[in-house]
């Protein structure tokens, strides 16, 4: 397994709307130069300083004589994400400190402020050209995470993905991957990083084309040689996984990939697969006899991934209509399923998610309500009243948006109120995330507007 500090790094990959954890070097193996940052910086006698002190405090501490204390401060505002806004002054002056590990933080914390950070670009532009590593590494990071044009954050990144460094390489592919179907130009290099002689790079680039979807799909066989490959890392594996699932449609050649990868002893490999296979749609269809023989074995969780790529593959998958009708019966998944693939079961679904609206368990009928909105134009007014009181109760709101997330335009009534919440900084950033990519889904043009990167 790699180390620890790879899970507390990964803490900026949410900040381009990312979520993965991925360990990195081994006991044995030699600490790589991001490891080594890290250890400087949180160090125990640093501890006094992670409390709940205000933003105007840390930013205080950004002039103190101690440079790990500056460092730290710098790191500990990340986590505060567009919290910290008031703080960018500070970060960006600190882009110019004495000590490279100062300067290396503070990028990290402009990366975790996001684009509310994006008057920092010219002096991030300058910190990508570096002379020290992780200076060069966490400044390709925050280019991603503040979001300038991609004809401005293009061309350095591209250089920063040929570093001499792995950590720099690496950052630079995940903060390309942020820039979606506007990363067409780094495609290329991007493939030729999915066999980098660093795991780390190629993990990374994996991931990238997680972001880029259908604009990867030169990708797609690339990324199933990463797949098939059972001597990479787990997380490198999933990561090309969900990056066919990203590209949708187009990564149909990838089909006997992933069907292999159904057997995978890894759990986590083959929860991924299914659900990829159902992003991939009707041309998954040769993968309804597996996903079928899923429902019989594994765990729950397992079960519902085959059944939502079932539904996902639509009527291609008429072959699953007994077992889905079978259990039928309060079972949400099924139901969702059932309608999408079965045009003469579509009523007898519905009559059952309408059941779930009175769910007492909050992801349930979150979940029947988006459901409702996407197959019942009947139900809509309903569907739509009840998520957009779960999206003004603090209890429900994460779920509801959670739950908006497959949807598309017939969910446009509620972009208003998502977007009050984008705009909401006092909002945790699990919520942040989830309504961004609720508003990405639903009213890209409106998404786009309100500044969601």
């Amino acid at each position: 397994m790699r180390k620890w500090m790879r899970t507390l790094s990964a803490l900026g990959l949410l900040l381009i709307s990312f979520v993965s954890s991925q360990p990195r070097a081994t006991a044995e193996e030699k600490e790589t130069v991001e490891e080594q940052l890290l250890l400087r910086v949180l160090r125990d006698d640093l501890d006094y300083l992670d409390d709940n002190r205000s933003v105007r405090a840390r930013i205080a501490d950004l002039k103190n004589a101690d440079p790990n204390v500056r460092a730290f401060t710098a790191y500990a505002l990340s986590s505060l994400g567009r919290k910290a806004k008031s703080a960018v002054p500070a970060l960006t002056a600190a882009l110019k400190d004495k000590n490279a590990d100062v300067r290396a933080m503070a990028a990290y914390g402009l990366a975790g402020i996001g684009p509310d950070a994006r008057s920092a670009l010219p002096l991030l532009l300058e910190a990508v050209r570096d002379r020290a590593p992780m200076v060069r590494a966490y400044a390709a990071l925050a280019l991603g995470a503040v979001r300038p044009p991609a004809k401005v954050a293009l061309p350095p990144l591209l250089d920063a993905l040929k570093d001499e460094e792995e950590c720099v390489r690496a950052w630079a592919a995940r903060a390309l991957g942020g820039f979606g179907a506007e990363t067409g130009p780094a495609v290329t290099p991007l493939i030729a990083a999915l066999a980098d002689r660093s795991a780390e790079v190629r993990s990374d680039a994996a991931y990238a084309f997680r972001g880029i979807g259908p604009t990867g799909r030169e990708a797609v066989l690339p990324l199933a040689k990463l797949v098939k490959n059972k001597d990479e890392e787990q997380n490198t594996r999933r990561n090309a996984i969900r990056a066919l699932g990203a590209i949708g449609s187009a990564a149909k050649d990838a089909v006997p990939t992933l069907l292999d990868a159904l057997q995978d002893p890894e759990i986590n490999v083959r929860r991924d697969a299914a659900e990829v296979l159902g992003d991939i749609g009707a041309g998954a269809k040769a993968a309804v006899p597996a996903l079928l023989a899923g429902l019989k074995k594994g765990t729950d969780w397992e079960r519902r991934a085959a059944i939502e790529a079932l539904g996902k593959i639509g009527p291609e998958a008429e072959a699953a209509v007994p077992a889905l009708v079978a259990i039928l019966n309060s079972n949400l998944t099924a139901a969702s399923a059932l309608a999408r693939i079965s045009p003469r079961h579509k009523d007898q679904a519905i009559a059952e998610l309408r059941k779930l609206l009175k769910d007492d368990d909050v992801p349930v009928w979150t979940k029947a309500a988006s459901a409702l909105l996407r197959l019942s134009p009947a139900d809509r007014e309903e569907a739509t009243a009840l998520l957009h009181l779960g999206l003004k109760e603090e209890t429900t709101r994460l779920w509801a948006a959670w739950a908006l997330r497959e949807n598309g335009p017939e969910a446009k009534a509620l972009v208003p109120v998502l977007i009050a919440l984008w705009k909401d900084e006092q909002q945790e950033e699990n919520v942040h995330d989830a309504v961004a990519q609720a508003l990405k889904r639903i009213d890209p043009a409106a998404a786009k507007e309100a500044g969601v990167p």
